[in-house]
């Protein structure tokens, strides 16, 4: 069972895993005959069905029982479906009663304060539709469209940055479900990750793009050294080589944001402070697989617990693990 999940770590035990088994089907035994008048087949102990006989019959048979299985699969996975869609709606109905707390949730989540309930509806029902996916569709267009559903409503809805696939990291202190890499432009899930856990994951991750994106727009230069220096090997690199590689970085965060310039500007006046707390909690970050309780306390990934916690107990009705 996961005992618990760390801001994109997730810590496994060992989990049992129940072995089911089917009881052999008793067969009455008994020789097959085409009666004469009819096209009906009797049960009979008199005459032996010749060998051709038996093979039709018995392609016959089986024929029949793939086509009832097939039937039966499709009948199940319909009504799976449509009982799943009818929770939904059951679902966001429910949540559409207290409209002012989704209005709230939304204007937190998503660092803004101007979202009216109108708007906010707006928003659920689009997640409504998204939800829909997990039914209908794969886990991997679901993951998307929470990517696309998500991006949008955190202001990135022209960025460039991408959604990737990639199987997380495992160490000693858990495993890898998400990751947000500005300089990479992408944003990683993992897809092993369960269907409950992907919209506080989502939302967890976007809020690391935000906080990137306030980060690198109050001090550009400040934000990009810390960044570089600690995922690159920076020594040997002459004063002239060091703010290339600089210049490149910061080139490749403003096209994955879709910016024509980094400017305080850019950053709403309220969330000013905000923006200098992620700045220097980039300078502080340690990865979880190197120090689990740095990591654990770092402003930013406690700021992006908060956020996916807050989605989760919006669409779950309690916090999930991801966001614990």
């Amino acid at each position: 069972m996961v005992d618990g999940i760390f801001n994109g770590f997730r810590i496994n035990k060992q989990n049992s895993v129940p072995v089911y088994t089917n009881a052999p089907v008793q067969a009455k035994s008994g020789h097959f005959e085409r009666s004469p008048q009819t096209d009906t087949v009797s049960l009979s102990n008199k005459q032996p069905m010749s060998k051709k006989t038996k093979i039709i019959l018995t392609l016959g048979g089986i024929a029949t029982a793939v086509i009832g299985a097939v039937l039966a699969t499709k009948g199940y996975r319909s009504y799976k479906i449509s009982n799943g869609l009818k929770q939904i709606e059951k679902k966001f109905l429910k949540i559409q009663e207290n409209m002012p707390e989704v209005q709230k949730t939304f204007n937190e989540v998503f660092l803004r304060n101007d979202i009216t309930e109108k708007e906010a509806l707006e928003i659920l029902n689009r997640y409504k539709e998204v939800e829909k996916i997990a039914v209908t569709g794969t886990k991997e267009e679901y993951i998307q469209a929470v990517f696309n559903e998500a991006k949008q409503n955190f202001g990135f809805k022209d960025s460039k940055f991408k959604l990737k696939l990639v199987d997380g990291k495992v160490s000693k202190n858990g495993i890898t479900l998400g990751g947000a890499l500005p300089l990479a432009q992408k944003v990683e899930i993992s897809p092993n990750i369960s269907l409950k856990n992907i919209l506080g994951t989502m939302h967890h991750e976007m809020r690391h793009m935000k906080q990137h994106f306030y980060a690198v727009n109050y001090d550009p230069q400040a934000y990009i050294f810390t960044l570089t220096t600690r995922n690159n090997n920076i020594e040997g690199l002459s004063k002239e080589e060091l703010e290339e590689v600089l210049d490149d970085c910061l080139k490749d965060i403003r096209e994955g944001l879709n910016l024509k310039c980094f400017d305080r500007n850019n950053i709403p006046k309220e969330q000013i402070q905000y923006a200098q707390k992620c700045l220097e909690a980039c300078k502080t970050y340690v990865d979880g697989h190197t120090d689990i309780n740095a990591y654990y306390n770092n402003f930013k990934e406690v700021d992006a617990r908060y956020a996916g916690g807050l989605i989760d107990k919006l669409f779950h009705g309690k916090i999930l693990g991801v966001n614990k």
